[in-house]
């Protein structure tokens, strides 16, 4: 069973990845285009979900592996640790997938979208999501198969921090039936 010190472990894993990802610059839409290969983005996700009842805040391990000749994506978040409200680790059970996605295209060749889902359940509750996550390829390599380094994604649903900066609500979520506000985020690297 996952500590609470562990669970703070993955989040500041997922921190200094996200940092270690801003670092690098966008990646241009020309090498977007040169990437052929397929590769695996591994990393951490935090996922945060909400209702009057209940809050949960959860880490885990994220792998999204893209085919780039053929735009496929899958993979998924596994190893979820969470605590409540008040700080106490739960147990979570359950993951979320990655079904499929899209490259961008033209002036959006840095960018992609990527279909997810998830049950989940934490403590006593369960958890339903499924959305489309936005993101953007981070880091330009001059030579190889793919030729992005990185990658950071986020989604959330209407009342989160995701949308109330500003992004478009791109998620629904459910705890125990009932609506739940919820933000989703992730990153790798190749």
């Amino acid at each position: 069973v996952p500590t609470l010190s562990q669970f703070e472990t993955s989040v500041r894993s997922f921190g200094a990845t996200a940092e270690r990802i801003d670092l690098l610059e966008d990646t241009g839409p020309n090498k977007v285009s040169l990437s052929t290969g397929t590769s695996t983005f591994r990393g951490a996700a935090l996922l945060s979900v909400r209702s009057t009842a209940d809050q949960y805040s959860m880490t885990g391990d994220s792998r999204l592996t893209i085919n780039f000749a053929n735009g496929n994506m899958n993979g998924g978040v596994t190893n979820l640790i969470g605590v409540n409200q008040v700080g106490r680790r739960v147990d979570v059970t359950g993951g979320v997938t990655y079904t499929d996605g899209d490259i961008g295209t033209g002036d959006n060749r840095g960018l992609f979208l990527v279909e997810y889902n998830g049950d989940l359940t934490a403590g006593s509750d369960q958890i339903a999501m499924e959305g489309i996550a936005v993101g953007q390829f981070e880091g330009n390599r001059t030579a190889g198969d793919i030729r992005m380094k990185a990658l950071q994604a986020t989604s959330g649903t209407s009342g989160s921090i995701t949308v109330n900066e500003g992004l478009p609500v791109t998620m629904i979520a459910t705890m125990n039936g009932n609506f739940a506000v919820a933000d989703f985020a992730f990153v790798g690297e190749n």
